[in-house]
């Protein structure tokens, strides 16, 4: 799979924002393959994306919070101790 990460990466942020929830969550589960595989470039990579689509649009915001959501139901234990720097530092707060 480290072979095919550059061309992975742009096709998870693509699909992690999908319109449709089955294809945010199998992304979500490619991230877990991706993540296991590249460690924290998947991170590096993919969530500040993710981040900032936050900010867009309402229906990209929830289809970003949607697939945010579902990265952290495959990788918490990863992917929130990457989040909670990243949060303080944009000094946004999360409700």
């Amino acid at each position: 799979m480290l072979f095919y990460a550059d061309s992975l990466i742009p096709t998870i942020k693509s699909a992690l924002v999908d319109e449709l929830p089955e294809v945010r969550e199998a992304a979500a589960s490619t991230f877990d393959s991706l993540h296991t595989c590249i460690g924290q470039r998947a991170l590096d990579d993919i969530l500040p994306d993710l981040l900032g689509k936050l900010d867009s649009d309402p229906g990209m915001s929830e289809r970003a919070l949607d697939g945010l959501k579902q990265v952290m139901i495959v990788k918490s234990r990863f992917v929130l101790p990457y989040l909670v720097p990243q949060v303080r530092r944009a000094n946004c707060f999360i409700v």
